[in-house]
Formats: structure tokens, sequence, C-alpha cells
């Protein structure tokens, strides 16, 4: 151990020179001798000797030692006995040449003795290709090699057969593989010319160009990237720099940091042009090395990203725009997302996103609800209406529906969509106060139609007494008359018998008995407009194809007789009563044959069109047509727009239709040009839904 810490060898020998009474050494001499530089380098000869031997044995490759004069083998590793199929005894000993088999190229042992010296001056056998053919009859080529290594005091010949069969599959593979090579070398060449995205390459670390495509050229302007006259990359930041909105220092480019090794990214960089336009670039850098990982270049791509960053601000101010709306809906909106069993099925969803609508109507705040689930929120397994919220979420189709919630005392039409796969957003209304003025409102219809019913019925009574009491009447008067014409009276007395009984009795008889027939078909009308109101629903699906077929057959005599055509489009099915319907379609249907133009064949078209949730079906018609002044007459009890007409009928189809379409929460309307045609158009749900 020396002064500086370090250990050296050392040699030591010493003597005793001196000994005491009592035999015991009193005085020494000794002698310390540096050896550390010799000892070092023989501790590094034996490691060395020692990673030869292992690397001998094991190195996969067939080694063998020879002596350098005799060129006899004096060793061999595992590979070389499997290789030639001997043992290390059997291989020891034998002439270098005798591994040959006789089909070598290398002919005689003198040929192979002046390749074995071509290269003397190294030591070094210059590696010969050539084939060993084994005792089963295999062809194997194998690369010789050859090298003078000295171990210990002794120069040996270290001898290397490499089997080189999968390289000559490899090269045999590479040549036939050239023209697809410079196929691909062209479509690559191709494709960077051609793509969208800038690239360019520079050598490192002189920042000699090397590569650019058209788009790159484009982007920057040819005058941005280096070129021949132009290598210093700081002058060309500059040149680009004027003008510009460049943020980062020459050092912190990409294709600066690409030369240092390091990739880089830079989000948006506003460049100036040469022409004097501003594009918008998102930047990448990366350096380029070699199979040794040595930089030898830096690669930028970009792209101008002008607009994606104007698609990206109005996006923002989209959802900004869209979250003022959200806040300041008077409805109560919250968005959802399914939860699933192992099964799939869904069990639960739970709260996404609210507005402030939700905290007033249901006193819960946001941060107490959004994220949990509904089941928790709303204490309810299954939470409410699940089965109609998954529907929505997995298929995307829209519903609509209105509810009473007992927990909240309230009544709710909710809306539901599905903003993306196994999601939904309710849109809820309070209608609890439009709810209870329905609730009136039906009361008082109702209460309207019993007076109706009452009325109606009750006036049946006395108007049949009238009508009994006038055939009575007809009668006596009848018998009146024959009397009369049996008396002998004065001249002037039988005339004004006459003028009596054969003008003045029959015409009041005739009044009577024609006002009582018509204060039976008000009555009978009236008594049907109440029925149709008091009707319940039975609301099925409806094949509606099916139902119009019933009706246009209904009408087959009139059709024939009247050289009328119906033409009939591919109905979508919708949701109602199906003998209500049929009724409201027939007396549509009835009145374009009833109402139709003398100067032309009659001629139908029945159509249908899907909206959000709900089919329009259109009746079109070329027959007379209506005038704007009675469209909205039209639809009230009895009216009639000429009541003189041949086909007048009691005014009550219309009315009956309008009532039984607002019943299935639909609507019917009518556009018309008189002398050309009319349409009416009755729109219905195609959803399930509640009569009240």
């Amino acid at each position: 151990l020396h002064a500086d810490g370090s250990y050296r060898w050392q040699t030591v020998i010493g003597q005793v020179v001196e000994r005491d009474a009592a035999h015991k050494t009193s005085r020494l001499i000794g002698v310390r001798l540096d050896v550390n530089d010799r000892k070092i380098i023989e501790l590094e000869l034996r490691e060395s000797e020692e990673r030869f031997k292992v690397l001998f044995e094991k190195a996969p490759d067939a080694m063998f030692l020879a002596e350098t004069e005799t060129r006899k083998i004096v060793d061999a590793n595992a590979a070389a006995c499997s290789l030639f199929k001997k043992g290390k005894n059997e291989l020891i000993g034998l002439y270098q040449y005798e591994l040959h088999p006789e089909n070598l190229i290398l002919k005689s042992k003198e040929e192979f003795d002046v390749h074995s010296n071509q290269n003397s001056n190294t030591g070094s056998i210059l590696p010969l290709e050539n084939t060993i053919i084994t005792s089963e009859g295999n062809e194997i080529p194998v690369e010789i090699m050859g090298q003078s290594i000295k171990i210990g005091e002794k120069e040996l010949l270290l001898g290397t057969f490499r089997d080189i069969s999968e390289r000559k599959k490899s090269e045999k593979k590479l040549i036939e593989s050239v023209g697809a090579l410079r196929r691909q070398n062209g479509l690559f060449d191709s494709l960077i010319r051609n793509l969208p995205m800038g690239v360019f390459m520079v050598e490192a670390p002189s920042g000699k160009p090397l590569l650019a495509n058209d788009a790159a050229l484009t982007l920057l302007g040819r005058g941005i990237l280096p070129d021949a006259n132009k290598q210093n990359l700081h002058d060309v930041y500059d040149a680009y720099k004027t003008g510009s909105d460049i943020k980062y220092p020459v050092d912190e480019m990409p294709i600066i940091r690409g030369m240092k090794g390091e990739s880089s990214r830079i989000d948006d960089m506003l460049v100036k042009r040469p022409d004097g336009t501003d594009t918008l670039l998102e930047i990448f850098g990366s350096p380029v090395t070699d199979e040794v990982g040595n930089i030898w270049a830096s690669l930028v791509s970009f792209m101008d990203i002008s607009d994606r960053k104007k698609a990206e601000r109005a996006l923002k101010e989209s959802e900004e725009k869209l979250s003022a709306l959200f806040a300041a809906m008077t409805e109560m909106v919250v968005i959802h997302e399914l939860v699933f069993d192992k099964g799939g099925n869904a069990v639960d969803y739970r709260l996404l996103d609210c507005n402030e609508v939700f905290s007033t109507i249901t006193g819960m705040k946001k941060l107490d609800v959004v994220g949990k689930l509904a089941s928790e929120v709303y204490n309810s397994t299954p939470p409410p209406y699940l089965d109609i919220y998954a529907k929505v979420a997995m298929t995307g189709e829209s519903h609509e529906f209105t509810t009473y919630y007992p927990p909240m005392d309230k009544h709710f039409m909710i809306s539901v969509v599905s903003p993306s796969k196994n999601q939904f957003a309710t849109i809820t209304a309070d209608v609890s106060a439009m709810k209870q003025a329905q609730d009136e409102i039906l009361y008082k219809s109702k209460e309207l139609e019993n007076y109706l019913y009452v009325a109606s019925h009750d006036l049946r009574s006395p108007l049949v007494n009238i009508q009994g009491f006038s055939q009575r009447l007809q009668k006596q008067y009848a018998e009146i008359k024959t009397f009369s014409e049996k008396l002998n009276v004065e001249t002037e007395f039988r005339e004004n018998i006459d003028k009596l009984t054969n003008e003045d009795m029959p015409r009041t008889l005739n009044f009577i008995q024609t006002n009582v027939t018509k204060m039976n078909n008000l009555i009978d009308s009236l008594l049907q407009i109440s029925r149709t109101g008091r009707m319940p629903l039975e609301i099925k699906e409806l094949d509606m194809n099916m139902l119009m077929n019933k009706v246009i057959v209904s009408y087959n005599y009139e059709l024939t007789e009247l050289n009328a055509t119906i033409n009939t489009e591919d109905l979508p099915p919708c949701f109602g009563d199906e003998n209500q319907l049929n009724q409201v379609f027939s007396n549509i249907i009835g009145n374009a044959l009833k109402y139709r133009s003398s100067d032309r064949k009659p001629e139908i078209k029945i159509s249908a069109k899907q909206t959000h949730n709900r089919i329009v079906y259109s009746i079109s018609d070329n027959g007379k047509g209506i005038a704007e002044r009675h469209l909205e007459k039209i639809w009230d009890v009895f009216y009639r727009i000429d009541h003189l007409a041949s086909e007048a009928g009691e005014g009550i189809g219309l009315s009956i239709a309008k009532t039984i379409v607002t019943k299935h929460k639909g609507r019917v309307w009518v556009e018309s040009e008189e002398n050309k045609g009319t349409t009416f158009n009755i729109e219905l749900l195609k959803n399930i839904f509640s009569e009240i």
C-alpha cells in the first residue's frame, strides 16, 4: 500500500543476520523489488489465455490450432469435431491440408500453401470460400480463414472454418430481391415526394441538404431550405425568421436538436413564406444514426396546421356556446353512461354531468351526484326508466315520453338522445302545471262530451214524439180530406177547403217531417262525435300498408265506376287505434272521390315521410281543390263549403278525423289550390304512447 492509496506488486527477500542469546532474531536484512508492471502483464496474459481458451472451446465456428512451421493440428474445438465428424484426438497430429476433401478448389498442398502464405506479412490467411462434403454426402459451403497468434512463447496458426450455408441462402435471396428492392426504393421515393407532410433531411454536422420533398418546398419556400451556397443553418433560420412569429432560439429548432441526438416537437410555429403568406406549422425532428449509433443526419417533418387550428378554435367556441346553452336551459339536462354486468346486460347508469336546473328541480347538488350510480342517487334498484334509457343508448334511436314520478310528485316530459355509444342524455321538462291544465281541459272536455251525449239523448225523446204525432197528423189529414171530398158545399167554400187540404196542410206536414229528419240527422251526428271523443284507444303498432289496402278495397266499387287510380308508396308503420285511423283515412279518401273534378280522371297518391319520432302520411288528389278562405273552417262541426251541392254531406267527417288524430297526439292539416287538387297531411307517432 503506497502513500497515495494505490497498491503495487513487489517481490520481497529477507535474511536473518543476527540472533540473541535465546537464538531469537535480533537483526535481519530485506530487499523489496517493485515488479508491479511485470506482474500486471503476467496476470493479463493469464486472463487473456483463459478467455481465449473459453472462446476457442465455445466458438460456433469450427476452429483449430496448428504449428506454424509444420502446419500440424495441435488442438481443435467442439465445433470442428462436429463439422469434420472426428474426435479431438483424431484431429490432433493431422496435417492442415488433410482436413480438406478431394473436391476442394485448391487441388494440391502447394496451392494451399501458396494461398496460406499470401498475406505472410500480417500473419493472416485471406478468407477462402470452399465446400465440405460430409460422410452423408451433404455439401456444406464454408469460409476458411487463418491468423497467426502467440500463446506463451509459441507461435501458432489459428484456423477457422465458418459454415456459410445461411449466408449463401441469404445472398441468393438478396439477389432475388434486388429487383423488388429497386421497386420498393422507387415506391419509397414516390411516397416521400407525394406526402402531404413536408420532409427534409440535412447532413450532420455540416447542414448540407440531403433530401427535401415537394411539400417541404411548397410549405416553406425554396429559399427556406439550406442549399449548396448556404449551409449555415443559423443563416437559414434568420432568412425565414424575418416577419415570422418564431419564439424559439435557433439552437432549440428541431433540425439543430436532431444533430445533437435529440428528438423534439414544436406545436405551433408561425412562419412567413417567401410570398408573404403566413403558415402555422407543427414540426417534428429526430436524429438519424448509423448501425453503431453515430449521428449522420437530422430528419425534420412538418405539416401545415392552419386549418386544424381554425377548426380547433371553432370547436372551442362551439363548446363554449354549448356550455352556455347547457347552463342557461330551463329544462333539466343530464348526461349518463350505462353500466353493464359481466353478462353484458345494462343494470344501472352513471351520472356524468348535469346543469343547474337539475339541482333546482331535484334539490340535489351537482357535486353530490356527478360520478355516482343512478340507483344510489335516486335510491331505486333498478334505477328509473332503465329499459327505455338502455334502448336509446345502445341503438341510438331517440325517444320521448311523459311520466309521473311519485318520489317528487311531479309530471315530467323526457326526451332521450344518445350522444355516443352506451351514453344518453335526458332533457327533462317539469310539466306538472301543464299536466294539471291538461287534466282540467280533459275533465271539461269529457264533461262537455257528457253534456253533448245527454242533450242529444234527451232531444231524441221529444223528437220521436214530434215524429210520431206528425205521422198521426198525416193520417188524420188523409181522413179529413176524404170526408171533405164527400161534402156537398158551396163552390166558394169548396175552393177554400181544397186549397187547405191540397196545398197548405201538405206543405205544413212536409215542413214538419223534413225538419224532424234534419233534427234526427243532427242528433245522430252529435252522438257520433260524442262517441268518437269518448271511445278509448286500443294502441298498437300498425302495418299501414295493410290498413291502407283495407280502406282502398272498401272503395273498390266507386274507384271502378269513376275509373279512378290510387298510387300508394311503401308506408312505414306507426302506433295507434286501427279502427279509428281506418275511419280517418276513409273519410279523407272518400272526400277525394266525392269532390273530384269533372274535367279529369280522378288520381290519388298516398305517401309518407319520417321525421324525428313522427311520420307524416300524405293523401293528394287532383280534384276541385279548396279555396283559401275555407281551409281553416273545414274542420268545424257541420261546416260545408256548399251546402246546396249534391255531394254535400253532414259536415262532420273532417271534424271527426281531426278529433281522432288529436287523440293520437298527432295533428292534421291541409294544403290546397282551387281547380288543381288537395293534399291532407296526417302526422302520427312512430313510438308507443299513452292516451292520457
